[in-house]
């Protein structure tokens, strides 16, 4: 597992302890039916990504991210520096509008809530930059993005009026660290109530996770559709990523409000394993056109008002 803005640690199942968080979640969380708004569901596995993309800080994206990321459909963007990420989101809009990005999954720090964050490592000289909420979604919005998904650690303090716009980064705190590649703040004319991209996160602001796996972790079925050889080749996947593709019933998602205090909530270990678990079962059931019923809480999309 790996822990957003903390440390990572090897994924191991807990024998019966496991069974037990496995039976229960994968009875908890409904899948999708093909009727309901999936792009996987009446297109095939290879476009659960479709006019998506995902965006990766690199000191926790995995080595074989690229290729199965991509696989699954997704514009795939790793990168220390923000100023990259949106020219590249904005040129790939520009050039096809007809399949233009919609939607952005971004797996990135928090800074324990005082600015998103990407970097290639901890090093203090390591290439890093920082994003404001307000400054990202005005970029989006220029991009022709409609929402985005953020999966950070402690997203709810990012949402604070007083940095909404321009980060302060002069705040005491170990997690924010030298900007080498600069900081983005939103516009000072710039108006987040009268964008129409949505910025969504986990109602209850937390320490979100990461599982790294493997490729020959992957149901047969799946790397078969996905071109993916059976090889020890890792991929990360955060919890919350999981949960939206799977379509969990109990993630409760918002984009509005803000948090002040930090948290250190996250799931246990055994919980991490089932989300991950969940996850190879759906791939799987998607793979073979055998995803059962379920439902999905939306986020109405609306303005953020700040």
């Amino acid at each position: 597992m790996t822990s957003k803005d903390g440390e990572k640690t090897p994924r191991r199942i807990i024998s019966l302890l496991f069974l037990l968080a496995l039976s229960l979640f994968l009875n908890a969380v409904p899948f999708a039916s093909a009727q309901e708004d999936h792009p996987a569901l009446s297109t095939g596995i290879n476009k659960i990504g479709e006019r998506q993309a995902i965006v990766f800080s690199p000191d926790f994206a995995a080595s074989g991210n690229r290729r199965f990321y991509e696989a699954l459909g997704f514009m795939y963007l790793e990168s220390a520096d923000w100023h990259f990420v949106l020219r590249e989101i904005k040129r790939f809009n520009l050039a096809h509008p007809e399949d233009s990005i919609q939607q952005v999954f971004f797996e990135t720090h928090g800074s324990n809530g005082n600015g998103l964050k990407l970097q290639r490592s901890k090093r203090r000289t390591a290439p890093r930059s920082y994003i404001s909420l307000g400054a990202l979604q005005e970029h989006l919005g220029e991009a022709g993005v409609k929402k985005a998904i953020l999966t950070a650690c402690n997203t709810g303090r990012l949402y604070r009026p007083e940095i909404y716009k321009k980060l302060n980064m002069k705040v005491k705190d170990p997690t924010v660290l030298p900007a080498t590649l600069g900081v983005i703040n939103a516009s000072e004319d710039f108006d987040p109530s009268s964008s129409s991209v949505v910025l969504v996160r986990r109602a209850d602001s937390r320490i979100e996770q990461t599982s790294e796996g493997k490729y020959d972790e992957l149901p047969a079925s799946v790397r078969q559709a996905l071109g993916l050889p059976a090889s020890s080749e890792p991929f990360s996947v955060s919890n919350m990523f999981i949960q939206m593709i799977v379509k969990d019933g109990g993630l409760q998602l918002t984009s509005e409000g803000f948090v002040r205090d930090l948290s250190s909530l996250k799931e246990s270990e055994a919980v991490n394993e089932a989300i991950f678990q969940s996850f190879l079962h759906f791939l799987d059931d998607v793979a073979n056109n055998q995803t059962p019923p379920t439902r999905f809480d939306h986020i109405t999309d609306g303005h953020n008002q700040r």
